[in-house]
C-alpha cells in the first residue's frame, strides 16, 4: 500500500507527535503546557492551511483542516497571535484560520469543515477579513440579513466600500435596496473623512 504524503512531511510528523502528546497530557494539570501545545497546533495549522489554499491545493488544505479538527476534538482551540509578514501588525491565528476556511469552503465547494469553522469563529470578531468573508459566504448562500450583519461588522473593522464593490460574491444583491443603502452610507462616511 502506498500512502502518499508529499505535504511537508516534517509538519505531518510533528503533528502526529503533538497529537500523541495531547493524549498523554490530557489529564495533565500543567495548563501552560496544554495552552502552548494548543497554540502551536493552531499556528502551524493556520499557516500551512493558508499556504495550500493560496496555491489552490485543496486536497492538501483539507488534510491540514482534518488534522486540526482531530486535535480540536481532543485539546480545544488555541488563541494565538501572529505577526503579518507584509504589514508587521499582529492578528489572530484563530480568526485568520476561520477566514481561510470560509474561502476554502467557497472555492473548493466543500462544506465538510463548516462545524470546525463555526467553532473557530469567536464571540467577538476583531478581524475585518473574517467579517468580510462571512458577508461573502452568506451572500453566496442567499442569506441577505446575515450578509448585511457581517457587512456592517466589516465596515466597523475598517473594510472599505471599494472592497465590497470589487467582490463578485455580492453580485446577487447589487440591486437590493438594503445592500445599496449600506454601501452608500459608508461611501458618504469615506468622502467626509477625506
Amino acid at each position: 500500500m502506498s500512502f502518499e504524503l508529499n505535504i511537508r512531511k516534517s509538519f505531518f510528523l510533528r503533528f502526529l507527535i503533538v497529537v500523541s502528546c495531547l493524549f498523554l497530557f490530557e489529564s495533565c494539570r500543567f495548563v501552560s503546557i496544554q495552552e502552548s501545545l494548543r497554540s502551536y497546533i493552531l499556528v502551524k495549522s493556520a499557516l500551512n492551511f493558508n499556504s495550500y489554499i493560496s496555491r489552490k491545493e485543496w486536497k492538501k488544505a483539507a488534510l491540514v483542516a482534518r488534522f486540526y479538527s482531530m486535535s480540536v476534538s481532543v485539546f480545544g482551540i488555541g488563541d494565538a497571535t501572529l505577526d503579518g509578514f507584509k504589514s508587521g501588525s499582529a492578528y489572530s491565528a484563530r480568526e485568520d484560520f476561520a477566514a481561510d476556511l470560509l474561502a476554502y469552503t467557497v472555492f473548493a465547494e466543500d462544506d465538510q469543515f463548516l462545524p470546525l469553522l463555526y467553532q473557530l469563529i469567536p464571540a467577538k470578531i476583531r478581524d475585518s477579513r473574517l467579517a468580510f468573508n462571512l458577508a461573502c459566504f452568506h451572500s453566496i448562500r442567499g442569506d441577505k440579513w446575515k450578509m448585511i450583519h457581517y457587512m456592517k461588522m466589516a465596515f466597523s473593522l475598517r473594510m472599505t466600500v471599494d472592497q465590497f464593490d470589487a467582490e463578485r460574491d455580492f453580485d446577487r444583491f447589487r440591486r437590493d435596496i438594503d445592500f445599496r443603502r449600506i454601501l452608500d452610507q459608508h461611501r458618504k462616511k469615506t468622502v467626509r473623512f477625506e
